[in-house]
Order: C-alpha cells, then structure tokens, then sequence
C-alpha cells in the first residue's frame, strides 16, 4: 500500500532495487486516484512507465469511456486477477441496504455546536477544557453522527451518566429494533465500526439488552482473537452478535457462521468496508448474506460516503 504514494521512503527504496522479475500482491490496485496506479506499475516497468505526468494527462481525469477502455488495456498484461465468483460458481448472493438514518434534536444541537466551535453551547457552560478539540473537526462530527456521548464533555455536562444511550441517537434507536428482529428469524450478525469508543459504548448496550456477544478489535490480540472465533463458528454456537473494528483481525479471518452484516459507520477508506463484508460473504457460505449500511442523512457522514461511491465507482470502471 506504500508503493502507491510515489513520494513515500517504501517506494523509493524499491524503485532502487535491481531485479529480473517482480510481483506486486495487492487486493485493492486502485484505492483513491489513478496516480496510485502509476506509481506501482512504475516499480512494475519503469522504462514504459517513466513520466507521471504524461501518464496523469492521458489518464487522470477519465472523463470519456474511450479513456477507460485505453486505461483497461494498457493494464491488462500487467494484471492477473482472480475473484471469489471465479473460484466458487455456487457462492451464495449479497444484497446490501442503505439505510438513511435522521438525527435526533439533541444531535443536531451538538452539530450545529461543532460546526460554530461554540463549546458553551455543547457543554452548557461547563468547563470549556473537558469539552472536544476543534482541530480535527471532521472527526467530531463523525462523532455526533454515531453518538453525542462520543464527545468529550458531553455525558458530564448534561448529567447524562444514567441515561438510556438509545433515546440520544437515531442510529441506536434504529439498532434496538433491527437486532431483536434479526434475533428473532434466526439470523447471527457482525455489526462493524471504525471507532473503538464506539464499540465500548455498543458493547454496554447489547449487554444491558441481554444479547449474546463476542467482540474483535485492535486491542484483542493472539489467543483472545481466535478464542472469540472458535466461539462463535463452533457448531452448535448461540452467540447472536460479534461486534468487530472494521480493520480489526487481518483480512483474512472466516466468519461465515454469520449471514448478516451491519456497518455502523461507514469508513473513510470504502476498500475497509467492502473487505468487511468479505469476512462472512466467502466462499464456505451456504447462506445468502444481508448487508445493512447505516448513514446519516444529510451530514457530512452522507457526504464522505457519496465520495466513497465514487472511488469505488473509479475502481470498478478501470479494474
């Protein structure tokens, strides 16, 4: 994933490197822009592939089907691809849902309040120092979008320590009627999120709602990781819920005693969700896969997952 930024310190040692023959392992060729492209097919070939400029005027904008298909030529004798549809004819299909989820009153109060840096209006006049930093104000509202409470400040300003979480945030409210429905027709979910303070707070939840549960993130290494997956994919298992951090685990782990999937958030890279999805819609499922996307309707969370689309969008046009 370094060689894709030409100007990285990974790349330019390679590129120094003498060798007969070499062999770039990627699932994601195509992840941002086409300038990625160039800098790994100019490890790859650096004699045709010598001028990023001239390749990025040629190719960059790919604003015509003709540059697409030019663009798909020149890569077909550099790339061999293989698919999971290529390998197992009888995989099982995957519908995905977008679910567009609204705000609650209160969640727009601590929008409006990040967008304007007004901490008094977040934390009632409390102690400005125990409220949220502005620098990364992205981040913040990515915050607000999956729960206030993910606010420094906020739960202790409003006195909130006590208070059901779902009453606070549209997309739990939706969570609390999905899970008990799914539950009830039998199914076994993975329920993702980028956000490790967020599956602190879901863990409390699903505990307080008496569902059983295993959970995967960065900090779950070596013998805990693969404890929770034999426990869940044992035969015979009841766990209903495994929450998971979406880059948690490797990409490779097989989760297929699941048949459904909810994205909490949706990532900034969408490359991150899509092999989310992968870790029970692979071959070994013998049933059909059901993938729920929640985003928040008009914030900047809908904006970030439009972008997503289009890179998505971009890779499939050219890969």
């Amino acid at each position: 994933h370094r060689l894709k930024n030409r100007g990285s310190r990974a790349s330019e040692a390679l590129r120094s490197l003498c060798a007969p023959h070499k062999l770039l392992l990627t699932g994601t060729p195509l992840q941002n822009h086409v300038g990625e492209l160039w800098a790994m097919l100019n490890v790859l070939d650096p004699a045709r592939f010598d001028d990023a400029d001239r390749f990025l005027a040629s190719y960059g904008d790919l604003q015509s089907a003709e540059q697409v298909r030019a663009l798909t030529e020149l890569l077909r004798p550099y790339l061999l691809r293989r698919t999971k549809r290529d390998v197992d004819l009888g995989l099982v299909p995957m519908e995905e849902t977008l679910l567009h989820v609204e705000i609650t009153a209160y969640q727009k109060t601590c929008y409006r309040a990040i967008l304007e840096q007004n901490r008094s209006l977040l934390l009632r006049g409390a102690d400005a120092r125990t409220g949220p930093s502005f620098l990364n104000m992205h981040m913040q509202l990515r915050h607000v979008c999956n729960h206030p409470f993910l606010l420094r400040g906020v739960v202790q300003a409003e006195g909130l320590e006590a208070a059901s979480d779902a009453e606070y945030a549209e997309r739990l409210v939706l969570l609390d009627k999905l899970l008990p429905s799914l539950r009830a027709q039998g199914h076994r979910v993975l329920l993702f999120s980028q956000f490790r303070m967020l599956l602190d707070l879901l863990e409390d939840y699903v505990a307080h709602r008496g569902f059983s549960h295993e959970r995967l993130d960065g900090g779950v290494t070596g013998e805990r990781r693969q404890a929770a997956i034999d426990r869940f994919c044992a035969p015979g298992s009841n766990t209903f819920l495994f929450l998971l951090g979406t880059k948690a685990g490797g990409v490779g782990i097989n989760l297929t005693a699941a048949d459904t999937v909810i994205l909490f958030d949706p990532d900034w890279n969408p490359q991150n969700d899509v092999q989310a999805q992968a870790r029970c819609h692979r071959i070994g499922q013998t049933k059909p896969v059901r993938v729920y996307r929640l985003v928040t309707r008009d914030t900047y969370e809908d904006q970030l997952y439009r972008s997503a689309n289009k890179k998505l969008g971009l890779e499939q046009a050219i890969i």
